[in-house]
């Protein structure tokens, strides 16, 4: 089994997590996990898409919520072509999407944004793996200035 990101300290800087836990969610059928250090998640949810190729994933704490999508891109691409299309997306689901503070990295890109009226803070981890997109979305949803 291949592991393959570890988000922690950029977790714990935006979110102050009271009580951070490792932990490893195993991705149905890829042969590979994505492993997450962040408060202890419940209800954890696995969706697969109709083939079984595509999955969704959701999990909450009692301040976090967390969320795992992953696709079969049309054309294979990179991490910013895979935030391009996840975060053009939300933008055009939901128009009152803040100016995010975005950071293209060699192995993921990074969007953060806070909506005020709901004070909640949000962090998404964009990255292509082994064929597939990758959105790894993350709510604070009690966040405080």
């Amino acid at each position: 089994m291949k592991k393959i990101l570890l988000f922690s300290l950029p977790l714990l800087v935006i979110f102050q997590p009271l009580s951070a836990k490792i932990q490893e969610f195993e991705i149905p059928d890829q042969g590979w996990k994505i492993i997450v250090d962040c408060p202890p998640l419940k209800n954890i949810t696995w969706e697969k898409s109709v083939l079984g190729d595509e999955f969704k994933m959701s999990a909450e704490s009692d301040t976090l919520l967390l969320s795992l999508f992953i696709r079969n891109p049309a054309n294979k691409g990179s991490h910013k072509e895979c935030r391009e299309y996840y975060w053009g997306r939300l933008q055009k689901n939901n128009p009152a999407t803040p100016n995010p503070i975005i950071t293209d990295g060699e192995k993921f890109s990074r969007t953060e944004y806070t909506f005020n009226k709901l004070d909640s803070k949000h962090v998404n981890y964009y990255f292509a793996y082994k064929g597939k997109w990758v959105d790894l979305h993350i709510s604070h949803t009690l966040y405080f200035r």
